[in-house]
């Protein structure tokens, strides 16, 4: 039991991941007397190094890591440039997967509460979102969506369930809270789950001619797809699709 509870510290100890005191001194309290022990406290050393290299911009990793690459010339050097260089990556890879929640984490946010249950009841609690993923993205330097993929695919579903009219104002109002940087990256979210109702959320804000939203238009067309309810207009060469 003492050995798998150190594993897992050790791991994230060397990955440059806090761990909780009392959690480590327990493990090493399991483990007294043992080679795994003398593991615990050598990867508390390492620590020092991963964890503050952790909390760097990632364009400073980069240039950290290009700039100590030729001085990795003795084995514990090179040992560590490779553990720096995984860190790195570990950090990379988190960006992409969910910037948000790893930027918090890596910086010390808690993530403002938001409701996911209506469009009405999110706004409010995502405009401080945006404002925690402003302070993840000077630090990350990229485009951070103030979602995780968990409430992006949960507010995909709130939306799929409103009518055409009722999807687009919402949309056009998800779209503008997240803003134009950070929407497409909601929009591919929730393209992995329900591509209709992407397809209508990139139209982000635009209007048709006639002021009505675009991503109406498209919402009408899908619904009308689905209940099998176009009309073809054959005035016209061919079949064109009437859409109230």
């Amino acid at each position: 039991q003492g050995r798998e509870l150190a594993r897992g510290i050790i791991g994230a100890l060397q990955n440059g991941y806090a761990q909780d005191p009392t959690i480590v001194n327990e493990a090493k309290r399991l483990t007294q007397g043992t080679s795994t022990y003398a593991d615990i406290v050598a990867a508390e050393t390492q620590y020092r190094v991963t964890g503050e290299f952790r909390q760097l911009p990632p364009a400073v990793q980069a240039q950290a890591l290009a700039d100590s690459k030729p001085r990795a010339v003795t084995p514990e050097g090179a040992a560590l440039h490779e553990t720096l260089t995984k860190v790195a990556a570990d950090a990379q890879a988190k960006l992409k997967a969910d910037g948000f929640t790893y930027g918090a984490q890596t910086l010390g946010l808690t993530p403002a509460p938001i409701d996911t249950s209506s469009i009405v009841n999110l706004v409010p609690g995502l405009a401080t979102r945006a404002r925690q993923a402003a302070q993840i993205q000077a630090w990350a330097g990229q485009p951070i969506l103030p979602l995780s993929p968990q409430e992006s695919e949960s507010i995909g579903r709130t939306l799929s369930a409103l009518a055409p009219t009722a999807k687009a104002e919402a949309t056009a109002k998800l779209y503008a809270s997240v803003g134009p940087q950070a929407a497409p990256m909601l929009v591919q979210q929730i393209d992995k789950s329900d591509k209709a109702l992407a397809l209508g959320m990139a139209a982000g804000l635009d209007m048709t001619t006639a002021g009505r939203r675009t991503s109406e238009l498209i919402f009408k067309g899908q619904q009308a797809l689905k209940d099998g309810t176009i009309k073809p207009d054959r005035s016209v060469n061919g079949t064109k699709p009437e859409i109230a």
